[in-house]
């Protein structure tokens, strides 16, 4: 396994981390982008899925967009596009294979990857949203000045996974992920949703691997996603 830090902006503190499997395979690669907050990364949302997607045969690159005094959505927005545009670049030589990229999104990394999922010429397959932030309602205390994710939404949006939890008191499914399934349904955007009975906002993987940082609490249905989304995944990585 190899573990590289790339720069992608000194100024704003921005980097992709790639995780890649030894092999001269070209294999799919998915993108990470934490939540957080604007405030900080946790290896719960970032690290620790990059490797659980690597044992499933997957490259991984986690997406450190500006956060903290460098925060602003503008230029996160413009920081997953380059990190797009650095593996499509140097997709030989990470042993990528660019007709199986997608990215996963927790939070306030989940609106980020739905705004760029209805991008036109993507050069992404999929995307999966882990209980994201859909429409501007954190603004004021994430501190940042983001959009309405739904008024985006085209045919062209791809095909989406999304999960969460009915306990979520952060994005509450009425506000969030309820309105965005109904918008993506609208315009006739294949997805699949798993909304949890049990679980809360930002448990990531939910399983032993990040029991550590959830105060030391397993979450074993809602940990399912994991597996659900291998399963979604392999109409986009298996052609």
């Amino acid at each position: 396994m190899q573990h590289t830090e790339i720069e992608l902006n000194r100024e704003q503190a921005t980097y992709l981390d790639l995780y890649l499997n030894n092999t001269e395979n070209r294999l799919p690669l998915i993108f990470i982008v934490p939540g957080g907050g604007y405030k900080q990364f946790q290896a719960k949302d970032s690290a620790r899925v990059a490797l659980s997607f690597m044992t499933k045969g997957y490259q991984a690159a986690v997406i450190r967009y500006p956060i903290g005094d460098h925060k602003n959505y503008a230029d996160s927005k413009a920081t997953v596009a380059a990190a797009v545009q650095y593996v499509v670049d140097h997709a030989a030589e990470l042993n990528v294979d660019t007709d199986k990229l997608g990215m996963l999104g927790f939070s306030a990394g989940g609106q980020l990857v739905a705004e760029y999922s209805t991008h036109a010429n993507n050069a992404l397959k999929y995307v999966l949203l882990g209980y994201p932030v859909i429409a501007p309602t954190l603004d004021e205390g994430m501190g940042v000045k983001s959009e309405d994710v739904n008024a985006l939404v085209t045919e062209q949006t791809l095909p989406t996974f999304i999960f969460g939890s009915i306990n979520d008191t952060v994005t509450p499914y009425t506000q969030h992920i309820g309105p965005y399934s109904e918008t993506l349904a609208t315009n006739h955007v294949p997805f699949e949703l798993h909304e949890f009975s049990t679980g809360k906002h930002g448990i990531s993987l939910a399983n032993e691997y990040v029991a550590d940082q959830n105060a030391g609490k397993v979450y074993p249905e809602f940990a399912s996603w994991f597996e659900m989304a291998l399963n979604w995944l392999q109409h986009y990585t298996n052609e």
